[in-house]
């Protein structure tokens, strides 16, 4: 009996191995995008969910993960303001995971805005 149980073991745990299938690369978009037009002033907040294939999805056809990168270590920004407007993206681009904030606090960080515009825009 013994005997039988280690090849019957073996065979077990390379049938459980083979029979997972590989995870599906995630593909769409779907992200949350929510634009407070005077910071922390005592307006609303506005959001809206950016689904691809569904709504706002021409916002998102050039954007890519590199525009949602904050500002790196080290950087100069010149010192203009340009607004207090902030906001914050989070979900997945393109199955890309997003996480980004945004301001217009400096030269740099209005520079990041501008490259989303288009998405923020559609929070409005």
């Amino acid at each position: 009996m013994r005997s039988l149980a280690l090849p019957l073991l073996a065979a077990l745990l390379l049938a459980a191995c083979g029979s997972e299938k590989p995870a599906a690369a995630p593909s769409g978009t779907d992200l949350m995008v929510r634009v407070d037009a005077d910071g922390n002033g005592g307006r609303p907040a506005h959001s809206v969910k950016v689904r691809c294939p569904g709504t706002h999805c021409n916002a998102t056809k050039r954007l890519e993960r590199s525009d949602f990168a904050p500002t790196p270590a080290g950087v100069a920004c010149s010192m203009i303001y340009g607004g207090p407007e902030t906001a914050t993206v989070t979900g997945t681009l393109r199955g890309t995971p997003i996480d980004a904030k945004f301001s217009r606090t400096d030269g740099c960080q209005t520079s990041r805005w501008r490259k989303v515009q288009k998405l923020l825009a559609a929070a409005r």
